[in-house]
């Protein structure tokens, strides 16, 4: 009997029992039964329907948290996927639960947290109260994968911790692209060169590598352009997933032009983060087409798009420090005059200094030349 069927014969007993004396399912009136999944489906069944990527409440069965409660089998299955993301892509899983975190705790929430997850989700509102109160209590993702691996080995857990293994299961695991990847610091100078870009001033903290499912193997082999895009923390979130920005996308080829975008200083609303509490983005994408160019007043370009479905985020460099480490300088346009003109003299110096070492050496020529004439000559 596969899992599906064990959920659903777990669902008959509990709704013919009624343990507790309450509704444990709330159906809507036009679904009685859930709808089965092809095979190529994720192979846990958490009652989150495919639905759930919209904004518009799904008319699929809705599963309370009474019933999550009852399913311990399937809850042990998705405690163990959940426990094995977090220990083995730890860096990743900081990354998605800061951005969501972000985008919950962001004024714009309703749309910047998109998709959302459909438990906390009406029909005319979201309970977004109750969302970032669990999202405030997160502790670091080294603790919670101590806590959740102590809790692996309890066979009855609490309706509220069901809610929140769930919400984590949905944010780490059901959204599995884009996936990320650490990249390590030393690889950035390598990265920048290959997207032929001018590599940051400062080394950032974190580099996380985005792949889609149907990205090219060799993009790399690709004429399109790169450029940085200073995403402000609350709008990656519905970026990576949906690709689709609130409002269109003004991308650089220096890195410090598009940081001056990262404005917003607001705390991303968990405390917990290796990335620290308010830290800045830039984002690595490929320009793939309909994009506009247009020229600022230091000549460097300025790449707009408005259809962002166009762009293709490759890496995500994150600064953990204070805006001045990362903002634009304010001495900036003159900055690459002043940084030419002091390879020109450089590159003078080390000129006059060659000039110096051969004027030693036909001085020294000179002087031996003399001296050998001198014994050949014949004495008088």
């Amino acid at each position: 009997m596969d899992q599906r069927n064990e959920v659903r014969s777990l669902a008959d007993i509990i709704d013919s029992q009624s343990l507790s004396g309450k509704t444990l399912i709330c159906t809507d009136s036009d679904s009685d039964s859930i709808e089965e999944d092809d095979d190529s489906s994720t192979e846990l069944d958490i009652g989150l329907a495919a639905s759930n990527l919209t904004l518009s409440a799904d008319n699929q069965l809705t599963y309370t948290r009474q019933y999550y409660g009852m399913q311990s089998i399937a809850t042990l299955r998705v405690l163990d996927v959940l426990i094995n993301v977090l220990e083995y892509q730890a860096c990743a899983s900081d990354a998605k639960l800061l951005m969501f975190a972000a985008a919950a705790h962001s004024d714009g929430y309703r749309s910047n947290l998109v998709p959302v997850p459909s438990i906390f989700m009406g029909d005319v509102f979201y309970d977004i109260d109750e969302l970032r109160r669990i999202v405030s209590s997160w502790p670091s993702s080294h603790r919670l994968l101590k806590s959740l691996s102590c809790n692996y080995r309890i066979n009855h857990l609490a309706d509220t911790d069901i809610s929140h293994i769930h919400l984590l299961h949905w944010i780490l695991v059901w959204q599995a692209y884009p996936s990320l990847r650490r990249v390590d610091g030393g690889e950035l100078r390598w990265l920048c060169k290959k997207m032929n870009l001018k590599r940051p001033l400062l080394n950032p903290g974190y580099i996380l590598q985005v792949s889609y499912k149907d990205d090219p193997r060799c993009y790399w082999k690709s004429a399109s352009p790169h450029a940085y895009f200073g995403c402000p923390l609350h709008f990656l979130y519905r970026l990576l997933i949906m690709r689709d920005t609130p409002s269109p996308m003004h991308l650089y080829e220096l890195p410090e032009l598009a940081a001056a975008q990262c404005s917003d200083t607001n705390c991303s609303g968990w405390m917990h983060s290796r990335f620290g509490r308010a830290p800045r983005c830039l984002v690595i994408c490929q320009l793939v087409d309909h994009y506009e160019i247009r020229l600022q007043e230091h000549g460097q370009p300025e790449f707009v798009v408005h259809d962002p479905s166009c762009v293709r985020v490759r890496y995500l460099l994150f600064y953990s420090g204070v805006k001045k480490r990362i903002e634009l300088p304010l001495n900036f346009a003159s900055r690459l005059d002043y940084n030419n003109s002091h390879m020109d003299n450089k590159a003078k110096t080390k000129r006059s200094g060659n000039n110096r070492t051969l004027f030693r050496i036909a001085r020294w020529l000179k002087k031996h030349a003399l001296k050998l004439i001198h014994r050949q000559s014949p004495v008088s």
